[in-house]
């Protein structure tokens, strides 16, 4: 049972989260938080997580220290704060909160366990498949000029090709 969830990674100079989805418990969007940014610097519950590698159960979020109440959201009673990792690489942090206190179990920090980590296996291997695409790119591009230069018997003809191949 939870009101909001949030998919929080962090960017590559590791410095700050940024929220790349977020919805309530009907599947809505909730598109304010869609890209707010949460610095690592900040004292928070997800850079407890991701500092200490473990997931984080707050039954009373206000009374923690730990907690950072989004002023777009309405008070939040329980959260919890489940850790995104694949393939040893810290991806960010999966969010599940709720308005009431004592909201969470045991069984629940489990089952969402699972669920993140399905959900940061998903992640990490789009952003694989990405550096893929972009690496196929860098090699069509460079066998496109290597036809290029060995197809060219004069040095004028070479770079007419090269500069039409780069409009």
């Amino acid at each position: 049972n939870y009101d909001f969830s949030h998919i929080l990674l962090l960017n590559e100079s590791r410095t700050e989260l940024n929220c790349m989805m977020a919805c309530d418990a009907n599947g809505e969007i909730v598109t304010a938080l869609i890209n707010e940014k949460l610095s690592f610097n900040q004292d928070s519950a997800t850079k407890w997580v991701i500092t200490n590698l473990q997931s984080l159960m707050l039954q009373d979020a206000q009374s923690d220290e730990r907690h950072y109440q989004t002023p777009l959201l309405p008070t939040i009673g329980s959260e919890l704060v489940l850790l995104l990792q694949a393939a040893n690489e810290v991806l960010g942090v999966l969010i599940v909160q709720c308005l009431e206190k004592d909201a969470f179990t045991i069984d629940d920090v489990d089952v969402m366990q699972s669920i993140s980590d399905q959900l940061a296996i998903a992640i990490y291997n789009v952003s694989l498949f990405t550096q893929l695409r972009e690496r196929l790119a860098d090699m069509n591009a460079m066998t496109e000029v290597s036809l290029l230069v060995q197809g060219a018997f004069d040095f004028d003809g070479l770079i007419l090709r090269m500069y039409d191949a780069m409009r």
